[in-house]
């Protein structure tokens, strides 16, 4: 705790010397409130976290072209902000921005980690086509050695199930558990809810 409180100290001191030397508007600045509103995130500070994060991404859409990623970087982790307080609308906006920039960027496993938040918004509000159609996408994003790749086959299982779309429910549980249990020894009591 006492390095949190230490970096936010550094930071308020560093945060009043841009503003003063180079304006309030200067690209530091919004990099500054940028790394303290993900300081006040990891702290559970969500609303200051916030009032950070939107301060820095106004500089950053001023001062960058729309497409840098440090503002992809921004939308991203404000998009994590609005999960955090229950602000989904402004979440999927959010992140869909993110993706957006990471893509064109190529910038392919931030762009696979913003659409795979987008799939679970989709999901959580029960906008299964979208939450599948954005599970599908983040399956050609990510690389096949990539940790999520059998998580998505299981939720894309899960919600081609409630779609009733069973071919698309068996293709993807079984390549969940084939992944699982790539020896193949017949154990396959790894299904997770």
């Amino acid at each position: 705790m006492n390095n949190y409180r230490s970096a936010m100290e550094y930071y308020e001191i560093c945060l009043k010397a841009k503003e003063i030397k180079q304006g309030k508007g200067h690209k530091t600045v919004g990099t500054i409130l940028f790394n303290m509103g993900k300081n006040f995130f990891s702290q559970f500070e969500y609303d200051v976290a916030l009032n950070c994060l939107e301060r820095a991404l106004a500089i950053r859409k001023k001062e960058l072209p729309s497409n840098h990623s440090d503002c992809a970087s921004t939308f991203y982790a404000l998009g994590k902000c609005y999960v955090a307080t229950d602000k989904t609308d402004k979440a999927i906006l959010c992140h869909r921005e993110a993706h957006r920039i990471w893509k064109g960027n190529e910038q392919i496993s931030d762009a696979g980690a913003a659409c795979f938040d987008l799939a679970g918004l989709y999901e959580e509000q029960q906008q299964n086509s979208l939450a599948a159609s954005s599970y599908a996408e983040c399956l050609e994003l990510l690389s096949s050695n990539s940790k999520l790749i059998p998580q998505l086959h299981y939720r894309l299982g899960t919600l081609y199930n409630t779609l009733d779309n069973s071919t698309g429910a068996i293709l993807h549980y079984s390549r969940y558990l084939e992944l699982l249990n790539p020896d193949g020894n017949g154990d396959e009591t790894y299904l997770v809810t």
